[in-house]
């Protein structure tokens, strides 16, 4: 994980520590969604597993960071991510 510490003067009142995350590349489906997305998450899947990488692991390991550090997360997710993700299932995934 990468992280990059920045402090922003907003005017809130109280400091609020949030955790950004982006570039997940996380890909899940299940038998909510038909099987021609299905098939997608498990192709993109294997497309980022290249090299060691595992996006549900690196997840798993910024939302366990967030945990002892952070008091919100933000997630964006890219546009390839949006057709096979859903809050929930990454809330589910990750045991929010």
């Amino acid at each position: 994980m990468k992280l990059a510490k920045l402090r922003i003067e907003i005017g809130l009142p109280e400091p609020v520590r949030l955790l950004h995350l982006s570039d997940t590349h996380l890909a899940l489906a299940d038998g909510r969604d038909n099987e021609r997305k299905r098939q997608l998450a498990s192709r993109r899947t294997a497309d980022f597993a290249v090299g060691g990488c595992n996006p549900r692991k690196h997840l798993e390991e910024a939302l366990a960071y967030a945990k002892e550090h952070a008091e919100l997360i933000v997630h964006a997710l890219g546009a390839k991510e949006i057709t096979s993700v859903s809050p929930v299932k990454i809330g589910q995934c990750c045991q929010l």
